[in-house]
């Protein structure tokens, strides 16, 4: 109960980037990394556009490679970080990206273990254009795998360092930026065992599970297209009368003489 209840110091997501990819690495980070692949290859193949922006924990090159836009990057916030070769080095809270530039936003993760989950979306969102796609993945505090960072924190490093949020909330975030949510799924609802013998399993599982769409896998995958407002000039009913240079009278008097 003390470790349960015991508060930690958490770190920012600049600190925590090269242990959470050293993580990914393993068994269970692959096989997890695996699956979210998958889901994400299923949606990107309908987003079309010039550039894309991706910023979490795994590379890009794992994750966006089914990808169609043609122009990928990565935003990094430290030097330490595995990254990949097309990065801009910038500050999460502060993008070097200009407003509705973007055609797609991938996040990764990195809503979990920052400290300022908010200042992030906002920044992800400024830069998509109207019609444009952000993709959120993120661990399901509702799941057995906070179950197990909180109750063993010490040995569930680096997971248990991050502040899980539910995709509830996060869905409010976005639809106070003016984004509306195209689809919530979830995934990882078997134990992450890293052994293939058990996959067929895992499969069997997930796809139960997801008929039933039932919101306690491991993690969610949310995608929001940003809402295109466009304003249409309304215009007053009553006319102002315009004013006559010559009056009625005047000319029914000049008729009258021809």
């Amino acid at each position: 109960m003390g470790l349960w209840l015991r508060k930690q110091e958490r770190l920012d997501l600049d600190r925590l980037l090269p242990s959470l990819q050293h993580w990914f690495d393993s068994d269970q980070g692959r096989e997890l990394l695996e699956q979210q692949r998958i889901m994400l290859d299923e949606r990107l193949s309908f987003v079309f556009g010039y550039h894309c922006a991706h910023i979490g924990i795994a590379d890009a090159s794992q994750l966006l490679a089914s990808c169609r836009i043609g122009h990928r990057f990565t935003i990094c916030p430290t030097a330490s970080a595995r990254c990949g070769q097309r990065q801009i080095r910038c500050d999460y809270n502060d993008w070097a990206v200009a407003d509705r530039s973007l055609d797609a936003v991938i996040v990764h993760h990195a809503l979990d273990f920052c400290l300022q989950p908010q200042q992030l979306l906002r920044e992800a969102s400024r830069c998509v254009i109207p019609g444009g796609k952000v993709m959120i993945l993120g661990f399901n505090p509702f799941s057995g795998i906070n179950l197990l960072n909180r109750c063993f924190p010490r040995s569930r490093q680096p997971l248990s360092a991050g502040r899980y949020l539910s995709s509830h909330r996060i869905q409010d975030w976005l639809q106070l930026l003016g984004y509306s949510v195209d689809e919530v799924c979830y995934g990882a609802f078997f134990p992450l065992t890293g052994k293939p013998s058990l996959q067929r399993i895992e499969q069997r599982v997930t796809q139960l599970a997801g008929r039933w769409k039932l919101p306690l896998g491991g993690f969610y995958l949310i995608q929001a297209t940003r809402d295109e407002r466009v304003v249409t000039p309304v215009r007053p009913r009553w006319r102002v009368p315009r004013k006559r240079l010559v009056s009625g009278a005047v000319v029914e008097r000049n008729s009258r003489r021809s």
